[in-house]
């Protein structure tokens, strides 16, 4: 009597499964992916348009009227979009959200280089230390942004996106200005706790949009929140 090895056997059915998840997943992805491209690019541009933003300080280039743009403040719109997927079917789809939105980018940019040359493009961005240190910035922001809105996610409701809404910008300023003014003579260190303080306050603000939508957009079964 020959005793053979029994090779295990996948189910056709089961793979399949796998695969269909996989794509619903990845469709549910597109729509806010393309959104949260939407809003990276209009805080892109919106960089030349001043915020009006004015206050008295002892060092005039403190003055956020001189630096500050609807840009920084636009960029809190990336963090509510990112906070709606979050609330709707949990941080592994929000963190896909933002990777996919930043592989799309990523893409765009390809296109445009090979459609109008390095040189070209490299006029249109900030210094090479800046768009590390804002990319790097943004990317842990996020990340402790979705996992504090899930940590604080209960009853009642608006714990989860305030606390989300402040650590966001916070952890986002701490990285960009020190890592973008080295050695600067700049009071940098009076841009950042200003810029922090008008990102937090868009992110208490935000409160009554989120509260608005929270009917429409209802979490997945098994996330708690309200």
């Amino acid at each position: 009597m020959v005793v053979g090895t029994l090779e295990p056997r996948v189910e056709p059915l089961k793979i399949t499964r796998v695969v269909g998840t996989f794509i619903v997943a990845l469709l549910r992805l597109v729509v806010p992916s393309l959104v949260l491209s939407s809003i990276y690019i209009l805080s892109f541009y919106l960089l030349q348009e001043p915020a009006g933003i004015s206050l008295a300080t002892e060092n005039a280039l403190a003055n956020p009227a001189w630096w500050m743009t609807m840009g920084h403040l636009s960029l809190m719109l990336a963090f509510f979009a990112v906070m709606m997927t979050n609330r709707a079917h949990g941080p592994g789809m929000a963190l896909g959200q933002v990777v996919l939105s930043w592989l799309t980018l990523g893409g765009l940019m390809y296109f445009a280089i090979s459609l109008y040359g390095l040189g070209t493009i490299r006029e249109e961005l900030f210094p090479t230390n800046v768009m590390r240190a804002f990319l790097l910035g943004l990317f842990a922001a996020h990340v402790a942004a979705i996992y504090a809105f899930d940590w604080k996610r209960s009853i009642p409701w608006w714990k989860a996106p305030l606390v989300a809404g402040i650590v966001g910008p916070l952890v986002f300023v701490l990285i960009f200005y020190p890592l973008s003014h080295p050695g600067m003579d700049a009071p940098w260190v009076s841009w950042m706790w200003m810029d922090f303080v008008a990102k937090a306050a868009l992110g208490v603000a935000f409160l009554v949009p989120y509260n608005m939508m929270r009917r429409m957009v209802k979490p997945d079964c098994g996330l708690g929140g309200a």
